[in-house]
């Protein structure tokens, strides 16, 4: 019995410059499904099929989405058809929000599989009472793990949510060149 949370599965394939979050396919069953079982695949034929599927869904070497949709099924058949690992899936969650306190939040974003830990949330979040210069307090389940590395990623939930504030471009106003410079 092995337990992978989905945040530990995706950290390492989550984008985080430029505000980006990642490629466009993060988010789907397939992907989680590749990255769960593409590694304990032994039948060669289906381990050849399920690596053309990925390699055609990631670079969009598809007719439309009906093309796609059946590279998806035909992916997550070949990973699964050995049986090697059998998945059971389960959320677990707890995040805590109320409007009802007058010094709180009044705007709020949270993501489907991330929840308030998303780099959307440090964007949005709009604070009741006093929305410029109030104070925004943030807690995250356990204690920072990870070393922060600008470089290399911010890989634990409390650097990931560090990452999302200080990599935010829209956090840094962009300075304007002297009249004459070039710009980039």
């Amino acid at each position: 019995m092995e337990e992978v949370s989905l945040d530990d599965l995706l950290a390492a394939h989550r984008g985080g410059l430029n505000g980006s979050l990642g490629p466009g396919w993060v988010k789907q069953g397939w992907y989680h499904a590749w990255l769960l079982h593409a590694q304990s695949l032994t039948d060669s034929g289906a381990k050849q099929t399920a690596a053309e599927s990925y390699r055609r869904l990631t670079t969009g070497a598809y007719d439309g989405p009906t093309e796609s949709v059946a590279l998806e099924r035909r992916l997550v058949r070949a990973l699964v058809a050995g049986c090697e690992r059998v998945e059971a899936g389960y959320v677990l969650r707890r995040e805590v929000f109320s409007a009802e306190f007058s010094q709180g939040i009044e705007n709020i974003v949270s993501d489907s599989q991330t929840g308030f830990n998303t780099p959307a949330f440090i964007r949005t979040v709009k604070l009741k009472d006093f929305p410029w210069n109030g104070w925004l307090r943030l807690g995250i389940a356990g204690r920072p793990a990870a070393a922060w590395n600008p470089v290399g990623g911010f890989s634990d939930p409390a650097g990931r949510l560090l990452w999302a504030a200080l990599g935010d471009p829209a956090a840094f106003p962009r300075r304007t060149p002297p009249t004459g410079c070039p710009t980039a």
